[in-house]
């Protein structure tokens, strides 16, 4: 497991004093991209979230006290979006932690201290050169900037994306704790339980239409953690998927566990 992975991992697990409340929320700005990775699967057509969708949702986290991680990353390239910087400031006055991950094309000297004077509070940058790891290494300085090395296949493992890339011919019989304390909302506004859809198959919810902690608590969201809890990936969402969802959030899963049989809700 990378440091990042590291690091998120004794962060969501602590988080979960907060139980119910989710403890990652991760946006996706936009589905632009200066990229074409043979890994990574690209829309037909280039959105962006609308300013006003993305201010009501980080309104609501703000309302609701929310502390745990604002992750803005998703299917594209943050740092496309013409108004990520007031969206970090916005995102800075919750409670919560921010953060950005970005794959470094447009990150430079007065790229990093705009994101940061802005409020951002973590910065990670997935390496795709490995000669541009020098060049972030002496950018980084004593911000948190977390380099990731994606120059070669074999440092990092990959997944089928939710089963947009080799998908599966049967289902895993495994537990996947995303859903158990996470949330993705996309360009669209649409929310999933999970950030590794890039199919996008099966939003359970828009927030255009319905509360976050409604999103949270309904009854999608439960029907599709009660499969999870008995290691059921027989769903549309997770059949073909290949995901290692059980290496952050097992607390949450626990937690959730106790909850549905306290509530009668096995």
């Amino acid at each position: 497991m990378d440091s990042n992975l590291e690091n998120k991992k004794s962060f969501i697990a602590d988080h979960c004093k907060t139980f119910p409340m989710f403890s990652q929320i991760e946006i996706s700005p936009t589905n632009q991209c200066n990229r074409h990775c043979s890994f990574c699967p690209r829309p037909d057509e280039n959105i962006s979230i609308s300013f006003m969708n993305m201010i009501e949702i980080l309104n609501q986290l703000k309302t609701i006290n929310y502390d745990g991680l604002i992750t803005f990353s998703g299917m594209g390239e943050p740092l496309l979006h013409k108004y990520i910087g007031t969206f970090i400031m916005v995102a800075g006055t919750t409670n919560a932690i921010v953060e950005l991950i970005t794959n470094g094309d447009m990150v430079d000297e007065e790229m990093i201290t705009f994101l940061f004077e802005c409020g951002l509070d973590r910065l990670i940058i997935s390496v795709y050169e490995k000669e541009k790891l020098l060049y972030f290494q002496e950018l980084r300085g004593c911000l948190e900037i977390i380099l990731r090395p994606r120059w070669n296949p074999e440092m990092f493992e990959l997944n089928n994306r939710g089963g947009a890339m080799k998908p599966l011919s049967s289902p895993l019989k495994l537990p996947c704790y995303y859903p158990f304390y996470m949330m993705m909302i996309d360009e669209n506004g649409k929310v999933y339980p999970c950030s590794n859809n890039y199919r996008k198959r099966y939003p359970i919810a828009n927030t255009s239409y319905e509360s976050l902690l409604d999103i949270w608590m309904g009854q999608k969201m439960r029907d599709l953690r009660l499969k999870l809890l008995k290691g059921d990936r027989n769903n549309p969402l997770c059949k073909e998927c290949d995901v290692k969802g059980y290496l952050i959030g097992q607390e949450h899963f626990e937690a959730w566990r106790k909850y549905y049989a306290e509530t009668r809700n096995p």
